[in-house]
């Protein structure tokens, strides 16, 4: 039965970290649509609904998985936002210094920061729980 736990907590994972994108896109997507493509603000707000999209749907997840101690969820609120807003920060960086419609950004650099803000906001949402771990398999002696 172990084993099994651990197939479902793997499945259970993987499926959460694919609707994080998925909301995460989503909400960025949304987000644009706000600002009727006015370019720098636009930017901000698909990096506020990555962020958001991301952050939710996680929080949910630790939400119903019990065995999460701590949740941390400030620190992974604060992580997943400086994991998302790096990308897209260069992206206003870029923008701002060659132009907006310039080839640079929309001849793919735009959606593959856009992508990649996305899998550093994941990134830094699960990062807190990767560190300070106690191990369960070390002998006290």
């Amino acid at each position: 039965m172990n084993s099994f736990k651990k197939i479902l907590s793997f499945f259970f994972g993987l499926i959460t970290i694919l609707l994080q994108g998925a909301a995460g896109m989503l909400a960025g997507t949304l987000a644009v649509g706000m600002t009727q493509g006015q370019m720098p603000l636009s930017l901000l707000f698909t990096g506020v609904g990555i962020w958001i999209g991301v952050f939710l749907v996680g929080a949910v997840a630790l939400v119903l998985r019990r065995n999460v101690k701590p949740k941390k969820y400030m620190l992974r609120l604060l992580v997943s936002l400086a994991g998302a807003a790096i990308p897209i920060a260069i992206l206003i960086f870029i923008g701002a210094t060659k132009g907006y419609d310039s080839p640079t950004i929309s001849d793919g650099l735009g959606l593959q920061m856009t992508i990649l803000a996305a899998v550093l906001g994941i990134l830094g949402f699960y990062a807190p729980g990767w560190f300070g771990r106690k191990k369960e398999d070390e002998a006290v002696g």
